[in-house]
């Protein structure tokens, strides 16, 4: 799977003919699945990150710095990204968390975690997340993988995994149907707009837990600081969002394509048109 960096720019499809230029503001604030649109319950652009705090991006709890060592390494530019957009370089070391933990609590609901970030070749290292020892959910992001964990009663009830390539900067989003317990359809990631990996089943279980919301480390605790690139993290949720067994990842593709189309400039109108 290529990165955005040396991904092609056309992608098979036709663009304005204004200049191409990725942004995260070409991405709507809502996210509409099975004819429902939602806002995030919480979302960060990076760019708006300081050395004291990381404000949210129109939904959610602004979140502040914790943890000790290196200060991540603000305004990061990317070549993928447009000139309002920018990243911090986590250093393994201090992390953004809520003060509180109303922030990105899902419930009991279906979610979608949206990012774009760099594949990391650390051995370990949480990428945003919201658990204890027990309970919740993570997002690990090692050994140029990104790594969904769902932890229930103390074990990893679910683990689903995208491989990429260290060092290359992704659109990343992660569908988990939590009402869907039979089958391989209850979750999937898909990179750039395409699936990656397996899916697998989600558990009908509160993935919520009464901890803060993170990004750079496990938030309650600061363990398995991260090592790489954040430039954008959304997360939606909605009781029964998403359709039920095959049709659910058959939606979701379509809906990430778009994302990732949106992403990269592409006009509403080009989206299904090939180039000539």
């Amino acid at each position: 799977m290529s990165g955005l960096y040396s991904r092609n720019s056309h992608h098979g499809y036709r663009v304005s003919h204004d200049r191409l230029v990725s942004s995260v503001a070409r991405l709507p604030a809502s996210l509409t699945v099975n004819t429902v649109s939602k806002t995030p319950l919480c979302r960060y652009n990076l760019f708006d990150a300081t050395a004291a705090a990381l404000p949210a991006w129109g939904y959610g709890g602004d979140l502040a710095i914790a943890g000790a060592g290196a200060d991540p390494t603000i305004d990061l530019d990317s070549p993928l990204l447009g000139s309002i957009d920018g990243g911090a370089k986590f250093n393994e070391a201090k992390y953004y968390v809520a003060s509180e933990n109303t922030t990105g609590s899902p419930g009991q609901k279906d979610i979608c975690l949206e990012f774009i970030a760099e594949a990391s070749s650390a051995a370990a290292g949480i990428l945003l997340g919201k658990r204890d020892d027990t309970d919740g959910f993570a997002i690990n992001g090692a050994l140029a993988t990104f790594q969904f964990i769902q932890r229930s009663s103390s074990s990893n009830e679910l683990t689903i995994t995208a491989t990429l390539t260290a060092g290359a900067i992704y659109h990343a989003m992660c569908f988990l149907n939590i009402s869907e317990t039979v089958g391989t359809n209850g979750s999937q990631w898909y990179i750039n707009g395409e699936a990656s990996g397996t899916g697998g089943n989600c558990h009908d279980a509160d993935i919520d837990v009464s901890e803060p919301f993170g990004i750079g480390a496990r938030p309650d605790t600061g363990a398995n600081p991260f090592g790489s690139d954040v430039f954008y993290v959304a997360l939606y949720a909605h009781a029964n969002w998403f359709q039920a067994g095959a049709a659910g990842p058959a939606e979701w593709a379509t809906v990430a394509d778009k994302r990732f189309k949106q992403l990269r400039g592409y006009t509403p109108r080009s989206y299904a048109e090939t180039s000539p």
